[in-house]
C-alpha cells in the first residue's frame, strides 16, 4: 500500500455550527466503481442481468441515477449483449451523466428511517467512516500516480540521465526523484563524511528529509549502522545534559563536569575526559606525558608494561598535536562548540553539524551577509588564508575534455559538429550524427539542430509537433 505524503493528509475542520466536519483535498485518481453480475439464463435474449453498483465516493441517489439509466439503456437494445454497454458508459459517461466536474462532495450516508422503498436496493453507497474513507481515496490516488511514474520514462535531476521510472525514487512530501545510482552515492557521501542531518532531498531548493526507507535501502549493513548512530548522536548533542562515555561511546548524562555512564558504571570529568577528579583541576596533556614517562621508569624493564606505556604515550601525543591544530587553525561553533576548518573562500561558514550560520572571523552566530557590512569583519579577509599542510596537487584534466581536443585533431572536419554547451560553455561534438548532445561536464542535454536546451525528455523532444530529427547528416 502506498504511503500517503503528509502534505496530502485531510486537515479537518469544524463547521459554523459545530455539528459537522469539513475538509477539501485535491486527488488525481479516485477509486473504483464496483459492477457486480449475475447471469439468467435466459440471457441476453429475454432478461436482462441482476447487478449491484457500489461506490466510495457516490451517495445511494447517485448510485440510484446511474442504476436507472443502465435500465434504459438495456431497454434501448433488449435482446442484444449489454454488459460490455454498461462498463463503457460508466467509464466514460457517468459523471456527466451525475453533473461532476471537478469536484466532489463526500458526506455520511443519509437514515431514510423506515422508508427504504425510495432507495434502488442495487445501489450500494460504500461511504461509512468519513474519515477512513478519505484516507484510503487518497492511499489509492498514491498508488496509482507511483504506477504511472514507474511505467514511464523519467530524467534523473542530478545526473539528467532517462531511465524506466522503477529506477527512481520519488519523494512522497516534494515529489523530486533521482535515479538509484545518485541517491546512493549521495547517502553515502553524507554518511562517510558525518553529515546525516544534510540528507535531506537533493533538490537545491527543498529542504524535506529523506525518508528512512531510502536510506535503508541504497546503504549497507555496516553504514547503515553508522548513519543510525550518527544521528542519535546528533540528536543527543544537541541537549546540555548529555555527553559521550570514553569508556564504551555510549550516552551519560552530565552535570556541570562531570558525567556518569549508566552502562558501563564509568564516572568522568567532562573537560579532559578522565577519571572523575571533583575538588583538582584537570591534568594538560604535558603533565600527562611526564607522568607516563615518569612509570615507564619505574617499573624498569618489564617490556610488556613498558610496550602498553609506551603506546599510550604516543596516543597522548597524537592527541596533543591534534589540539594544537584544532586550536591554531579552527574556530568553534557558537550553538555546538564543534571545531570549525576553513580552507578557502569566505568567512561566512556553515557547521555541518547543526546548520548554524556564522563569522570565521570573530566566531558570532550571524544570519546572512549584513554581518560583514560592519567594517571589523571582512567578507574576503585581505591577510593570506591558511594552507592546508599537504601540498595541492594539479587537477587532472577531465576525459571528456581530452576527448574533444583528441578528435578534433585527428578529424579536422569534426568542427563542423562542434557545439558549445549552453549552461558551461564546454565544447562537445555531435557523435555518429545523433543531434542528441549530453555536455560531458555539466551533463545538460541539448539539441545540435535547434541549439536549444530540452525542456522535456529526449524522446519527445524529437517525437513532437517540433521540426528537430535526432538523426540527421
Amino acid at each position: 500500500m502506498a504511503e500517503m505524503p503528509p502534505s496530502n493528509r485531510p486537515k479537518f475542520e469544524r463547521s459554523c455550527s459545530g455539528r459537522r466536519w469539513l475538509t477539501a483535498l485535491k486527488m488525481k485518481h479516485l477509486t473504483p466503481m464496483c459492477l457486480q453480475l449475475t447471469l439468467p439464463n435466459s440471457y441476453p435474449s429475454q432478461e436482462a442481468p441482476s447487478f449491484s453498483l457500489s461506490c466510495l465516493w457516490l451517495t445511494a441517489t447517485q448510485l440510484g441515477a446511474l442504476c436507472q439509466q443502465m435500465d434504459k439503456l438495456w431497454e434501448e437494445m433488449h435482446g442484444m449483449p449489454i454488459i460490455y454497454t454498461w462498463v463503457d458508459w460508466l467509464e466514460n459517461n457517468a459523471l456527466n451523466f451525475l453533473g461532476i466536474t471537478d469536484t466532489i462532495i463526500i458526506s455520511p450516508p443519509i437514515d431514510f428511517g423506515p422508508d427504504q422503498s425510495i432507495i434502488d436496493q442495487r445501489a450500494i453507497p460504500e461511504c461509512s467512516d468519513l474519515e477512513s474513507d478519505i484516507l484510503t481515496m487518497l492511499r489509492y490516488s498514491a498508488a496509482q500516480e507511483l504506477e504511472e511514474f514507474h511505467k514511464s520514462q523519467q530524467e534523473c535531476e542530478i545526473c539528467f540521465e532517462e531511465k524506466q521510472g522503477f529506477d527512481f525514487f520519488r519523494l512522497s512530501d516534494c515529489k523530486h526523484h533521482f535515479c538509484r545510482e545518485c541517491m546512493t552515492g549521495f547517502c553515502q557521501m553524507h554518511v562517510k563524511e558525518g553529515t546525516v542531518q544534510q540528507l535531506r532531498c537533493p533538490n537545491n531548493e527543498c529542504k524535506e528529509t529523506l525518508p528512512p526507507f531510502i536510506v535503508r535501502e541504497v546503504l549497507g549493513e555496516e553504514e547503515y549502522i553508522r548513519w543510525e548512530r550518527l544521528l542519535l548522536q546528533r540528536a543527543l548533542e544537541t541537549l546540555g545534559d548529555v555527553d559521550w562515555c570514553p569508556r564504551c561511546n555510549s550516552p551519560a548524562t552530565r552535570e556541570e563536569n562531570f558525567a556518569h555512564c549508566t552502562y558501563c558504571t564509568y564516572s568522568f570529568c567532562t573537560q579532559c575526559r578522565e577519571p572523575s577528579h571533583k575538588g583538582s583541576r584537570c591534568s594538560s596533556i604535558e603533565e600527562k606525558i611526564q607522568k607516563l614517562e615518569s612509570e615507564m621508569r619505574a617499573v624498569g624493564i618489564d617490556e610488556n608494561v613498558q610496550c602498553s606505556q609506551r603506546r599510550k604515550r604516543e596516543l597522548i601525543k597524537e592527541l596533543l598535536l591534534s589540539k594544537e591544530q584544532i586550536d591554531n587553525e579552527c574556530k568553534r561553533c557558537p550553538k555546538c562548540q564543534a571545531p570549525i576548518y576553513k580552507f578557502s573562500g569566505c568567512n561566512k561558514v556553515v557547521c555541518t553539524n547543526c546548520s548554524t550560520m556564522m563569522c570565521f572571523l570573530c566566531g558570532k552566530k550571524i544570519q546572512g551577509y549584513d554581518h560583514f557590512q560592519d567594517a571589523k569583519c571582512e567578507l574576503f579577509a585581505m591577510e593570506p588564508l591558511v594552507i592546508h599542510r599537504r601540498q595541492l596537487q594539479p587537477r587532472p584534466r577531465h576525459e571528456g575534455a581530452v576527448r574533444v581536443e583528441a578528435q578534433l585533431e585527428e578529424d579536422p572536419n569534426a568542427k563542423n559538429n562542434l557545439m558549445k554547451c549552453l549552461n558551461c560553455k564546454q565544447p562537445n561534438i555531435r557523435q555518429d550524427k545523433n543531434n542528441h548532445i549530453k555536455c560531458w561536464c555539466c551533463k545538460i542535454n541539448m539539441c545540435f539542430m535547434c541549439k536549444k536546451r530540452f525542456q522535456e525528455t529526449v524522446t519527445q523532444h524529437y517525437t513532437s509537433s517540433k521540426p528537430c530529427q535526432q538523426h540527421t547528416d
